[in-house]
């Protein structure tokens, strides 16, 4: 059981460090390819969406996958 249980704990901080990653690069360049009326906005408006691009990296990605 604790074997599981810190197999889980490492995969949610995986998940989590895969997610920061990811947000600080998707709101540095992607962001605005994904959706148009975010370019040009400013640093306080992107890092209100600093925990949701963490959170949702994976759907984040597929869509900007999607648009290059």
């Amino acid at each position: 059981m604790e074997t599981t249980v810190i197999v889980l704990v490492n995969l949610l901080l995986l998940y989590a460090a895969i997610g920061i990653v990811f947000a600080c690069i998707f709101l540095w360049k992607g962001v605005g390819k994904v959706d148009g009326n975010v370019a040009g906005s400013s640093i306080w408006f992107k890092l209100l969406l600093f925990p949701g691009s963490c959170a949702f990296w994976p759907v984040l990605l597929a869509k900007w996958r999607k648009t290059s």
